[in-house]
């Protein structure tokens, strides 16, 4: 029976190959995406399940209000580990984590050292780690690792890297040309899904001297805390003791609505207010909306295919008849009409595999993940596509099989069954209303989302971006840093030039307490070093006092608007020559204009800049607009003067910004691809239909010609359907996009308003895509010979 039925279906297949390959496209297309979204949200889901200690382990997050604003950070102040394994014995483990961003690591290779530059995969941990987080160890004792001075433990890979072999036990390197480091251990690589990807951890005890083990009022969100606590224990346990822990160990420091709580590991990836150790987090509802996404776009496929298979029910009524008059029962019928289906299905799921395997090579590379099918292939995946097929089969099949078992054997026999009787012009119609909704809300959220985009890029961030340059300075060497100032200054095609932490805009932020003794105001501000030349390097409004002195330490400061609102002066002119506890006293001598400290998408925070030496990592550059390609080799000249044997590092500033907006910028692409993919789907099914239409009306459109018709009058005859039908998506899907995506602009401080012209222009774009998509088919149909089409009568 089974072989009866496939040589049916491949029959019909190969008798209507323009719309078998229309179904089979559609199909393949719709599968291909659920495919890919299925794969792409089982990774994302997958984060960190890799740890046995999965449900058990807790992030210490911090959240306080700055200026009015909430302010998040994963960090913690230094001395917090120990404190919290006082204050909470219940705990199991408390493990610190001190991101490093940057190393070198010097090694000797046949009596010559050879320099590796690290830029991450590198922290600085407690020997608890291990008991916390799990990483196979496969050389060394793992009761013994990191708990010395002066020691690591490398993935294998870098241990390959590094010395050329697997166990590298008892090796040697050098980092940062100040600590000997000996390697007590190799683990397993980390896998892909993954927010600890670690290449290298150190003791911390390596560099705990160096460090403030009692300063509570910095924090730096590099510097992590985690917590692993006693099966089925009630983390709201801790965080309801937190304020106490608070008051008693933050004193001077303590800030105003400033509160600790827990965060479980399940949620380390999918929270936009906390960065984790991997630089990647994405919001579950963005997850869950591409899994709507997934099941809109196979919706659209699956109505293409009810359309053209009720639509071509006329030309197998007689089939249906006969196999009625011998006696074939509604039930069978309907089982063969679905079996048909099945196996349309299947053929059209095995080419999706196919082309989502392609597609993945380009997705990966553009998401920078590691997603295939071949190593995907699981119970869940194999589950996953057997629900699929099932579910396409029956939402595909099941009403064109209720259909056309249906036919009276009487008038099928007869060739009495009109396109009228199958189906119902009504529901077919409303199938395709319900395809250009989906098309056009698709094509509206992808203008709007370009218009965001192009708002967040435009919008001034209260700084010059433009021909900046920021040069990494590889040692804390103040005196050799001014030489180097010194020098690129002599060069016409250099404007200005500043030595500094960070520029004005970075991911990099850190928080330093501070007291305004005047009005009893203490608490946590960000805080920018800079030379004097920080703010006309980057033109940064000055509104009151003046600029900073040339110091190489903290002596005075410049503050913006926002601090002057926080610590309760009411005018910029009235904090000009107040004092702030930085670290001791210090005068504000002026105030600038707020600026965006990171993207447009945080809101603006209270700032304080000063200057101190130590403290700087780079040289920020101004540039003339000619010739920035010569300007940067002679830069790079000059550094290696005073750097030899070091690595030139450097970024421009426009760019660094624009990479703030990755993740907008992937979202848009794949709205674009989706948006492609609905209209591609969209118009398969519409010239189909057409295709199908015109057929149907050939010996209508010979005799209207007879008749006197024109071709233009024939044109409007056979679009005016269809054209109703994309006017009436039209009017539902505006208002369906217009809140929708006014809920997502919301989360966006600065944000486009919603006009009329961007719903017009997706309206457009879909008349004209249908319109060249059905054009050929009806110029054709309008410009036959009328003898040719009532040659038969």
């Amino acid at each position: 029976m089974l072989k009866n039925l496939l040589k049916i279906a491949l029959r019909n297949l190969f008798r209507n190959k323009s719309h078998a390959t229309i179904n089979l496209a559609g199909l393949a297309l719709g599968i291909t995406a659920c495919i890919i979204i299925f794969l792409l949200t089982s990774f994302l889901f997958s984060y960190n399940k890799h740890h046995v200690n999965y449900d058990r382990i807790y992030r210490v997050l911090n959240e306080s209000k700055k200026g009015g604003n909430p302010d998040y950070t994963p960090g913690v102040p230094l001395p917090l580990p120990a404190a919290m394994e006082l204050e909470f014995p219940e705990i199991e483990e408390v493990n610190f984590i001190s991101y490093k961003r940057f190393g070198k690591i010097s090694l000797i290779e046949n009596g010559e050292e050879k320099l590796i530059e690290e830029s991450r995969g590198m922290a600085y941990t407690l020997p608890n780690y291990f008991k916390v987080f799990t990483r196979k160890i496969l050389h060394g004792n793992p009761e013994k690792l990191l708990g010395e001075p002066n020691t690591t433990v490398l993935s294998k890979k870098s241990a390959l890297k590094y010395f050329g072999k697997e166990n590298a036990v008892g090796e040697i390197l050098k980092l940062d040309k100040k600590y000997d480091l000996k390697v007590t251990g190799v683990m397993e690589d980390f896998p892909n899904s993954s927010d600890f990807p670690f290449d290298m951890l150190i003791s911390f005890s390596t560099v705990k001297q160096d460090r403030d083990m009692e300063e509570w009022g910095s924090v730096w969100s590099g510097e992590q805390c985690y917590i692993l606590l006693p099966e089925n224990y009630d983390p709201e346990n801790i965080n309801n003791r937190f304020p106490q822990f608070i008051e008693k160990y933050y004193k001077d420091h303590q800030y105003k609505d400033e509160t600790h709580y827990l965060q479980p590991l399940s949620d380390l990836h999918f929270n936009d207010n906390f960065s984790n150790f991997n630089f990647k987090t994405v919001s579950k509802s963005n997850i869950y909306g591409l899994m709507i996404i997934g099941f809109f776009l196979l919706i659209t496929s699956s109505i293409n295919f009810i359309n053209l298979n009720t639509a071509l029910a006329v030309r197998r009524s007689k089939e249906v008849g006969v196999r009625k008059v011998l006696g074939s029962s509604r039930l069978l019928l309907r089982f063969q009409f679905l079996a048909e289906t099945g196996i349309i299905t299947l053929i059209a799921m095995i080419f999706s595999l196919g082309f989502a395997e392609l597609l993945l090579i380009q997705l990966n590379d553009f998401l920078d993940i590691s997603i295939s099918i071949g190593t995907a292939i699981n119970f869940e995946l194999i589950l996953f596509l057997t629900m699929l097929w099932v579910g396409i089969t029956l939402l595909s099949g099941l009403y064109p099989a209720l259909i056309i078992s249906g036919f009276n054997p009487s008038s099928a026999l007869k060739n009495g069954i009109t396109s009228t009787q199958v189906g119902g012009l009504s529901v077919r119609q409303s199938l395709v209303i319900f395809q250009f909704i989906i098309s056009q809300f698709f094509i509206m959220g992808t203008l709007i989302v370009r218009e965001q985009m192009n708002l967040l890029k435009e919008t001034h961030i209260g700084f010059d971006k433009e021909a900046l340059v920021k040069v990494s300075l590889p040692e804390k060497d103040i005196e050799k840093a001014k030489i180097l100032k010194s020098n690129l200054l002599q060069y016409q095609d250099i404007q200005k030039a500043t030595l500094a932490y960070t520029q004005p805009a970075s991911n990099s932020q850190s928080a330093n307490s501070f007291e305004f003794k005047e009005n009893q105001i203490k608490g946590m501000v960000e805080a920018k070093f800079g030379d004097f030349d920080y703010l006309a390097t980057y033109n940064i409004p000055l509104i009151a006092g003046e600029n900073l002195l040339p110091s190489d330490t903290v002596s005075s400061c410049i503050v913006n608007e926002k601090f002057v609102k926080l610590i309760g002066l009411d005018s910029p002119e009235k904090a000009i020559g107040k004092f702030v506890d930085f670290g001791g006293e210090i005068p504000i001598r002026g105030v600038v204009k707020d600026f965006h400290t990171t993207s447009l998408l945080e809101a603006k925070e209270p700032l304080l800049i000063a200057s101190e030496g130590s403290q700087y990592q780079m040289i920020g550059i101004k540039l003339k607009s000619r010739d920035m390609l010569g300007t940067m080799e002679a830069i790079e000249k000059e550094w290696k003067k005073l750097y030899p044997g070091e690595t030139f590092h450097y970024s421009f500033l426009d760019d660094d910004i624009a990479g703030f907006y990755e993740g907008e910028e992937k979202m848009m692409a794949i709205l674009n691809v989706v948006a492609f993919i609905a209209i591609f789907i969209g118009m398969l099914g519409l010239f189909g239909l057409v295709s199908y239409l015109t057929e149907l009306k050939t010996k209508e459109i010979g005799i209207r010609k007879v008749l006197g018709a024109s071709v233009m009058g024939i044109l409007v005859l056979l679009t005016k359907g269809y054209s109703k039908l994309i006017l009436v998506a039209f009017s539902i899907s505006i208002p369906l996009a217009y809140f929708g995506f006014s809920k997502w602009l919301e989360s966006y401080p600065y944000r486009i308003d919603l006009t009329i012209s961007v719903f017009l222009i997706g309206g457009l774009f879909t008349f004209i895509i249908a319109g060249l998509t059905s054009g050929f088919k009806t110029i054709k149909a309008a410009i036959v010979n009328p003898v040719d089409s009532l040659r038969s009568e």
